[in-house]
């Protein structure tokens, strides 16, 4: 099954309560998109699947479904409903935040959240989804020394295998942040994929460690998640969720102004 062939969209946090972040989607919301996924006929796959090949090959509409930041809501909201839609799906930890609170982000009106803690990401890894690197302490990869990058991507990667008993094969890239000498470090660390978020302008060198994905928004509709699911998304909408990334680059300039993720 050729990954570049499989759509994959990606969730942050799923909470009822308003929050200023646009990536936070609400239950039920998150409720009807796998309800409508599974009348679309998709059935998920991980790159853990396909890492070992075990991808069922009869399968004639995989996606991955990913959640970045392993926020505890993956645990509390998403976990229940994607069971029962019998779908799986791969959650990228920053581990120096495992249990704890988001420090690292740019926190409006002092509301944190709550990361997934070493039992919860145990009881999801059970239920069949993956476990992937998201770095130690969510900071853009392409900021760091070869050294800092090295430790960022060698002790994650050994930390959450320590606890979970499984290899890691899969990487996401905070703040989908990327360069070759990234790759290369990713590649040097033993990751069989890398996941980047949406890039509009220009294209990687290395496909399978720059996977795109199409962040869903608390404003997206039923149509634009169809449109999500496509493996080449309408140009329009690929500009708008690129234009709309670039308000990550705030939290980068945060983390380097205050060191608020050290």
């Amino acid at each position: 099954m050729n990954t570049l062939n499989i759509p994959i969209i990606n969730y942050h946090k799923i909470e009822a309560e308003w929050d200023i972040g646009i990536t936070t989607r609400t239950p039920d919301r998150f409720a009807a998109d796998m309800f409508l996924l599974k009348e679309m006929g998709f059935q998920t796959v991980t790159f853990n699947d396909l890492a070992h090949g075990h991808s069922p090959a009869h399968i004639s509409k995989p996606l991955i479904i990913t959640f970045d930041d392993g926020y505890e809501s993956v645990y509390t909201r998403a976990l229940p409903v994607m069971r029962g839609f019998g779908f799986r799906g791969v959650v990228y930890v920053p581990t120096a935040f495992i249990g704890k609170e988001n420090s690292w982000d740019v926190q409006f009106g002092g509301k944190a959240y709550r990361h997934l803690d070493t039992g919860q990401l145990k009881d999801i890894q059970a239920a069949g989804f993956e476990i992937g690197s998201h770095g130690i302490r969510h900071v853009a990869f392409t900021a760091l020394s070869d050294d800092t990058l090295q430790k960022e991507l060698l002790e994650s990667k050994k930390y959450l295998e320590d606890l979970l008993g499984k290899p890691v094969v899969s990487i996401c890239y905070p703040f989908g942040q990327f360069n070759e000498a990234v790759q290369s470090g990713v590649k040097k660390a033993g990751y069989h994929y890398a996941l980047a978020s949406l890039y509009f302008f220009g294209s990687d060198k290395s496909a399978t460690f720059g996977l795109k994905r199409m962040n869903v928004y608390r404003f997206d509709s039923d149509t634009v998640l169809k449109k999500k699911t496509l493996i080449k998304p309408p140009g329009g909408l690929l500009l708008r969720d690129w234009l709309i990334q670039r308000g990550a680059l705030a939290t980068v300039l945060y983390q380097r102004v205050t060191n608020n993720n050290l």
